[in-house]
C-alpha cells in the first residue's frame, strides 16, 4: 500500500487530543519520515511497513525527559489508524488522512 506523502494525524491520549503532521517515505519494507510537532519542532523517525500494516517510533524530549512513542497501525487508501504506546504515560489511538 502506498503511504508515501504528507499526512495529518490526530492523537487521542490520556492527556488529551493533538494533531501532528507526518511525512512518510517508504523503500522496500522500511518506513522513514519526518514528524512535525505543533510547537514547530520536527524529528526524523524510522519504522517498517508490510502490506497495510505500519510500525514506527518517535522519540520526544519534553519537560519530563525523553519519551518514546510506538505506533502500530494500518493504512487504507487515504486513511491511517491504530494505537500508540506512550511509555509511562499509557496508551492512546490515532487516526489520520493524507493531506
Amino acid at each position: 500500500m502506498a503511504v508515501d506523502g504528507k499526512w495529518t494525524l490526530k492523537l487521542t491520549t490520556p492527556r488529551g487530543t493533538r494533531e501532528v503532521d507526518v511525512d512518510f517515505v517508504t523503500a522496500g519494507g522500511q518506513l522513514t519520515g519526518t514528524w512535525s510537532w505543533p510547537d514547530g519542532s520536527a524529528q526524523d523517525f524510522i519504522g517498517s511497513i508490510e502490506g497495510h500494516a505500519l510500525y514506527w517510533t518517535v522519540k520526544r524530549n519534553g519537560p519530563r525527559g525523553e519519551m518514546i512513542l510506538e505506533f502500530n497501525g494500518t493504512v487504507d487508501e487515504d486513511n491511517v489508524s491504530g494505537t500508540v504506546e506512550l511509555g509511562q504515560m499509557g496508551s492512546g489511538t490515532f487516526k489520520g488522512s493524507r493531506v
